[in-house]
């Protein structure tokens, strides 16, 4: 089941899921402060931890996907990362907080993606406590209303570690935007509970997995920097290895990313201090356009936490978007895409009965 938000005000649909969001948010940043002591206590007692060999060291049978603490990312900044120009990425998108035209452009909640016409990707977490009608995408130098979101409802870590879709109004006064797009994963996960895929999907595309994303300058609210890291190391491992307090445990077996790998992040390596932190940003392989992973979530990366470690960050927490539901959650968007009605004439749950038989 999806719950659509709508653009009217009178019509927003998100109550449901804002309440649970707000409550586990709640619990999540309670949780958030419990991980980060033990993490600096963690990073501290390394030596006491020695990492185990390759060779044995599997995916448990049972891992614990159902973490409940997978802490938001509050802070957006970067260290070592490369400016880009956004027009290198066509498809790359902003998501802001404001009505379309207001003077300052801020505040930037996330990054996304376009995915097709009018339909943008990015973390479920990022729309999960938006509200359409007071969201604009900014996208090749244009500023474009949002008509709805869509994102899974589920009570459940996926609510923090999914995606979501925005669904944008086309362009005023018959402006046509011609929609660069980047390819989504060409196989669907097996099933929701596991992320053996995942190995698999990064094995061959190690060597040109690059992060990249928005930053806004904390000097200037509405000026966004693009920028990009090169050489990211991503598995299901690097959360596992890196987060729990525990030996052995098998906390944190989800798809993540990382600056450096698990052993250069243990020795203190100069290559691990190198960050970008974001809602949203990507994770691509640019050799084929291809979108790996959105980033979601990540634990004890606040200022003060890196500069209890040296200024080492941690892992990063990804969405792979290759859910099987969300083929219906596309369709679902290309529906309201097509739709023809005018803002003005919409009615409390108009967009959520054109999905309804769906699902």
């Amino acid at each position: 089941m999806l719950i659509i938000c709508l653009w009217v005000s009178l019509a927003m649909s998100c109550t449901g899921i804002t309440g649970y969001h707000y409550r586990t948010q709640n619990k999540l940043q309670a949780k958030g402060r419990e991980q980060t002591t033990l993490l600096r206590r963690r990073v501290l007692d390394l030596q006491h931890y020695p990492r185990r060999q390759d060779d044995g060291y599997h995916q448990p049978e049972h891992p614990h996907f159902n973490n409940t603490h997978f802490c938001p990312i509050q802070e957006m900044e970067q260290s070592g990362a490369r400016l880009v120009d956004e027009e290198d990425y066509p498809w790359i998108a902003r998501v802001v907080h404001g009505r379309p035209f207001k003077e300052i452009m801020a505040p930037l909640i996330c990054t996304a993606a376009a995915i097709d016409k009018e339909i943008f990707i990015t973390a479920a977490r990022c729309i999960a406590t938006a509200k359409a009608e007071f969201t604009t995408v900014l996208y090749l130098n244009r500023q474009i209303g949002v008509k709805a979101f869509i994102f899974p409802v589920e009570p459940s870590k996926q609510m923090f570690d999914d995606v979501g879709l925005i669904v944008t109004w086309a362009p005023w006064q018959n402006k046509t935007i011609h929609y660069e797009i980047i390819n989504l994963p060409k196989n669907p996960r097996p099933d929701d509970n596991s992320y053996y895929f995942f190995e698999d999907l990064v094995d061959t595309k190690a060597k040109t997995s690059t992060l990249i994303g928005f930053i806004e300058l904390e000097e200037s609210p509405g000026t966004h920097k693009l920028y990009k890291l090169e050489n990211m190391h991503a598995s299901n491992r690097i959360c596992n290895e890196i987060y729990p307090m525990t030996k052995n445990s098998d906390d944190y077996w989800a798809p993540c990313v990382h600056f450096c790998s698990p052993e250069e992040h243990d020795m203190n390596s100069e290559t691990c201090r190198r960050y970008l932190l974001g809602l949203g940003h990507m994770v691509v392989d640019e050799q084929t356009n291809e979108l790996i992973g959105i980033v979601t979530w990540t634990c004890a990366n606040s200022a003060p936490d890196r500069l209890s470690r040296d200024r080492l960050p941690m892992p990063l927490g990804v969405a792979v978007p290759n859910r099987k539901t969300l083929k219906i959650d596309k369709n679902c968007a290309d529906m309201l895409t097509n739709d023809k009605m005018p803002h003005t004439q919409l009615t409390r749950g108009y967009y959520r009965h054109l999905c309804m038989d769906m699902y």
